[in-house]
């Protein structure tokens, strides 16, 4: 049996989940790379949906798929980008206040990696743009299932709900509401990372920059 052949047989139809452990659909199709690794997953989701996820939207603990939300990916390689290109920054900044790079290897460095900046501040203000409007669709969602869980707990009260159907009620609304209180919380904290580093403070631009070393966030 060909390691294509092989994994089909493993996780074609099988559920794919989130990373917060919702069911999103079933494996209609995947491709391999050159290392026999899975590059691209097919997946029908439960909207009736085709999507198509590469390796860094992909998970696979054991036998399980798992799928990393588009804007988390996004996010999280942003955040990566700006670090390094920061690092950079910093670094360039270093030698060139202590004379182990040339003032032309410099301010050709230089306008390299703030051309790199001022593309990622860009990306990153669209990116913090979706991330607000998703944490108020979040919390529109978690608003509504706390009224229905209200409800519930109302109608258990009064003796209109049996204890085995609030139970059963009651468990998945709370375990649903968990997960978006869980997703919440995630795009949140990516979005105040983003905001942090939203406003870089002005790099040098002069002809003939002087070695004054260039303080930017962390």
């Amino acid at each position: 049996m060909t390691r294509h052949a092989e994994l089909l047989r493993k996780f074609l139809g099988k559920p794919v989940l989130d990373i917060y452990e919702r069911n999103v659909g079933t494996v209609l199709a995947l491709t391999l790379n050159d290392k026999d690794g899975i590059n691209v997953l097919g997946v029908e989701h439960n909207t009736g949906n085709f999507v198509l996820y590469t390796t860094n939207q992909i998970l696979l603990p054991g036998d399980t798929i798992i799928l990393i939300p588009p804007w988390k990916v996004t996010a999280e390689t942003l955040q990566k980008d700006l670090i390094v290109t920061q690092k950079r920054f910093q670094a360039l900044e270093e030698l060139y206040r202590t004379d182990k790079i040339a003032q032309c290897s410099y301010e050709t460095l230089h306008k390299k990696y703030q051309t790199i900046l001022t593309q990622l501040e860009q990306i990153s203000k669209i990116t913090i743009d979706h991330l607000k409007t998703y944490v108020i669709r979040l919390e529109d969602r978690i608003h509504h299932l706390e009224k229905f869980l209200a409800s519930i707990e109302i109608q258990h009260i009064t003796g209109e709900l049996d204890e085995d159907a609030y139970q059963l009620a009651a468990n998945s609304l709370k375990l649903n509401l968990n997960r978006l209180l869980k997703e919440k919380i995630d795009v949140e904290e990516n979005l105040k990372f983003l905001i942090r580093h939203e406003t870089t403070p002005a790099l040098a631009t002069e002809t003939t920059p002087s070695p004054t070393k260039i303080t930017l966030t962390k």
